[in-house]
């Protein structure tokens, strides 16, 4: 009888240690995913602050018009838009910024910046303007000139207190230019890799009479 209680004692102890190796292990796969899930979480929110708060302002938008070519019926040569970072935003890069621009008739996106960068100490919208019309070949591209940069950074990364230009001389995909006519509506999108997207709606005036014309706002 001793002998069956210490057998029957010895059995009940080896499944007490079982359930408790058990319930241990359990506890350490909940807890590796309680961790997992938590890091998530947090990187799932920080990439929605991001993309929430990093975002481009577009604060004015002029067309540019050769008039000397068009004479008495001028059309929008090129978009110069001036751009700054949202209050509270990180840096954007542009080398992952693209543009996109629409109308009634086009629709072009995956516009990419051009690695040459100027400012607006030696260098005018104009002549901007002129070096990318040269510069079409196959493709086109967006050209920055910085208007404003407090450390003298004239690269391709927009930092908080810049203020810059992006010249877009209007062409499709394969570089053929699409001058833009008096009385049209068009819409221009700059959508970073992360970050929200900005877009702006315009119209032509019904007469474009100066070199340089307003569109937005």
């Amino acid at each position: 009888m001793k002998e069956e209680r210490g057998a029957i004692g010895i059995g009940t102890l080896i499944v007490f240690i079982a359930l408790v190796l058990v319930a241990a292990v359990a506890a350490a796969v909940l807890l590796h995913t309680s961790a997992i899930l938590q890091e998530r979480a947090f990187e799932v929110g920080r990439d929605a602050t991001y993309d929430v708060s990093s975002k481009i302002l577009i604060l004015r938008v002029y067309g540019y018009s050769n008039l000397s070519y068009y004479n008495n019926n001028s059309k929008v040569d090129a978009l110069i838009i001036t751009v700054k970072l949202s209050s509270g935003s990180d840096n954007i890069d542009l080398n992952y910024t693209t543009m996109g621009y629409y109308t009634r008739d086009e629709y072009i996106t995956g516009i990419s910046v051009n690695d040459t960068i100027f400012n607006s100490e030696g260098t005018s919208v104009l002549d901007v303007i002129k070096y990318a019309e040269n510069s079409l070949k196959n493709k086109t591209q967006y050209y920055v000139r910085y208007l404003i940069s407090p450390n003298g950074d004239y690269d391709e990364i927009l930092q908080k207190g810049e203020v810059a230009e992006l010249v877009y001389v209007i062409a499709n995909e394969t570089g053929v230019k699409r001058p833009l006519p008096p009385g049209t509506d068009f819409r221009i999108a700059l959508i970073p890799k992360t970050g929200s997207i900005t877009e702006i709606g315009a119209t032509t005036p019904s007469r474009i009479y100066d070199t340089y014309t307003l569109l937005y706002p």
